[in-house]
């Protein structure tokens, strides 16, 4: 007889692969890799950066995104996004457009 084991947790951070503000100069476009959902369905918060403050701009279930903000509120190209499911969420994988992945608190 086997047994297959299996463990809950929270999901791993996911990938950035993409920030692109082709189509506006006041709308991002967001992408990312969902990883390892923890073995429950997950859901993505993405942040944005503005100044030093990091403001929550999605809360989707989709593997991208797309942010409007007001061009007077002066955003950094900065994102971040955390992996969430009902044991928790993961690091946010964080990344500002043109450079590779930084660490800033949330």
């Amino acid at each position: 007889m086997q047994f297959n084991t299996f463990f809950l947790a929270s999901p791993a951070e996911p990938k950035i692969i993409k920030i692109s503000s082709d189509t506006s100069p006041d709308v991002l476009l967001v992408a990312w890799e969902p990883n390892y959902n923890g073995g429950s369905s997950q859901h993505f918060l993405v942040y944005l950066l503005n100044l030093t403050v990091w403001n929550l701009v999605a809360n989707t279930t989709d593997s991208d995104a797309t942010i409007e903000y007001s061009e007077d509120s002066d955003p950094e190209e900065a994102v971040a996004v955390m992996a969430c499911n009902t044991h928790g969420c993961s690091r946010p994988a964080k990344l500002i457009r043109g450079l590779s992945h930084i660490s800033l608190h949330i």
